[in-house]
């Protein structure tokens, strides 16, 4: 089993630079598809092939460092945490106020909504500035 702390993946000898833009790269091309508006989803499996391959390491072990992170993300977000990976963005729990006198659009009765919690997410600058440039430079 993987242990958190450990580093059961080999990492390839890339430098710093070569890393950042592979890590860029995949985030944003690899698997990204801007042709007529239609972008292909990417999945947990999608995430732990990539992984494999980057770090040359088991798909099972990538797996498990990918379902690691994700259930530590969400148990932290349930615990009402934040979550902020620099460059990427952040995630903060927001609660909302009840709206007692809500209205249905459909019917237009009036409904309770309770007080909730939601998530939001901030981009980061790295992610904000690529996603802010024009679609024509896409193509």
């Amino acid at each position: 089993p993987l242990v958190r702390g450990s580093s059961p993946c080999a990492p390839t000898n890339h430098s710093k630079s070569s890393v950042i833009r592979n890590e860029v790269a995949v985030i944003f091309c690899s698997r990204v598809m801007w042709k007529g508006l239609s972008v292909q989803t990417i999945t947990k499996a999608d995430l732990t092939k990539l992984l494999a391959d980057e770090m040359n390491c088991q798909t099972t072990t990538a797996k498990q460092a990918v379902d690691i992170l994700f259930e530590t993300l969400a148990d932290a977000i349930m615990d009402g945490e934040r979550i902020e990976i620099r460059g990427f963005g952040s995630w903060d729990v927001k609660r909302t106020n009840a709206r007692p006198r809500a209205r249905n659009p459909r019917t237009g009765d009036e409904v309770f909504v309770p007080a909730r919690r939601k998530v939001g997410f901030k981009p980061g600058k790295i992610l904000r500035d690529a996603l802010s440039a024009p679609l024509a430079d896409l193509e």
